[in-house]
């Protein structure tokens, strides 16, 4: 079907998306009046939608489950685990990476987050020296201060991209 402008666009997936939340409520309301379970039509309405909402959360909740995607904070990101099981694979348990709390936690790390070193250079610096940090993992699309960027460019080389996920190697010298 193909809509010659977005309003009636707009209308028909507004239609959708209403027939679609009140569908579990409908069915179970007529269920309930085909059994002529004695109860007051207010009672049936509310246990109507109990069901959808319980319905609604089931159903979110499985296809959340099998997604390919993030469904946690940074919902849709991709590459999580390969990039996690690409840090654990090159590193050993002692080494310490820059990347965020998940990457740290999937790759079984010990991590600085990367959000927290992003904007100041000088805090960076200090923690590229202080350390032999032999990985950084950014998600590609993180905001980096010019000088930060400079910073890690005379250090570390890009050696991967995984999906959301940019992962930069220390240089051998």
């Amino acid at each position: 079907l193909v809509y010659k402008n977005l309003l009636t666009s707009f209308i028909m997936l507004s239609i959708y998306k209403t027939i679609t939340y009140l569908l579990p409520i409908l069915i179970f309301f007529i269920f309930l009046k085909i059994l002529k379970v004695h109860l007051t039509t207010s009672k049936i309405i509310t246990f109507s939608l109990i069901f959808a909402l319980i319905s609604t959360c089931i159903y979110v909740d499985g296809i959340q489950s099998q997604a390919k995607y993030s469904t946690t904070y940074n919902y849709g990101e991709t590459g999580l685990k390969k990039t996690a099981s690409y840090i654990r694979e090159h590193t050993n348990s002692n080494d310490t990476i820059i990347g965020e709390t998940d990457i740290g936690y999937y790759s079984r790390r010990p991590y600085y987050r990367a959000f927290f070193l992003s904007t100041s250079p000088d805090q960076i610096r200090d923690v590229i020296n202080s350390n032999n940090l032999t990985y950084i993992v950014f998600r590609s699309n993180d905001l980096w201060k010019n000088e930060v960027k400079e910073i890690i460019a005379v250090e570390y080389a890009r050696v991967d991209k995984n999906g959301s996920f940019v992962i930069y190697k220390k240089i051998d010298r």
